[in-house]
């Protein structure tokens, strides 16, 4: 952008400022609508999966109807019926449309909406403390890949030190994949 004579610096500055603002504006949109689409995309997918299942839920609920086990069978039914239905929904309806649905019920079930709410978040708690133990436990090295943590340090026990009172304690020095003595024990130097 050039200096114009009849263009003051504060204008410059807003003009700029206006433009990066509509600039910003379009780009979040565009991730919005990115985001919408691979949400209808994937929900689509589910659906259809959820389809597969149904079928098969209602095979065998027939296969059980032919062996005679005719309430094992109306569950099996039952099941297929309901897997078949959100299938269909999640086939059918759009991002907007799940989100009107979910505000909704939030609405007439406020508190089964909160516990739906811990729930995730408590199975988004064990996930992420799953995956962080399992980076934690493994180091990569580049000849062999991810070492376990049971190949990087010995074994020191139950009670993760080695001390007087852990008859399961590795000898120091001992190295890994070797059995230890039972009723063999180490001295911590820093204990006495």
């Amino acid at each position: 952008m050039s200096v114009d004579q009849g263009t003051s610096l504060p204008q410059m500055a807003q003009n700029v400022t206006s433009q990066v603002s509509e600039g910003a504006e379009q780009a979040k949109q565009n991730l919005l609508e990115q985001g919408r689409q691979q949400m209808d995309d994937r929900t689509t997918t589910a659906g259809e999966q959820l389809s597969g299942f149904a079928d098969v839920a209602r095979k065998v609920a027939s296969q059980l109807r032919e062996e005679g086990n005719e309430p094992h069978a109306k569950a099996a039914d039952t099941v297929a019926q309901k897997v078949e239905q959100v299938g269909g929904y999640l086939k059918d309806a759009d991002s907007h449309k799940m989100l009107r649905d979910l505000e909704d019920f939030g609405r007439r079930q406020p508190a089964a909406l909160a516990a739906g709410g811990v729930v995730l978040g408590l199975l988004a708690a064990r996930f992420l403390k799953a995956s962080s133990a399992q980076r934690s436990l493994g180091s990569t090295s580049p000849s062999t890949g991810f070492t376990s943590w049971s190949q990087q340090a010995p074994d020191t026990g139950l009670d993760g030190m080695a001390d007087q009172d852990d008859s399961y304690a590795t000898p120091a020095g001992t190295p890994a994949g070797y059995p230890s003595s039972v009723g063999q024990t180490t001295r911590d130097p820093l204990r006495g």
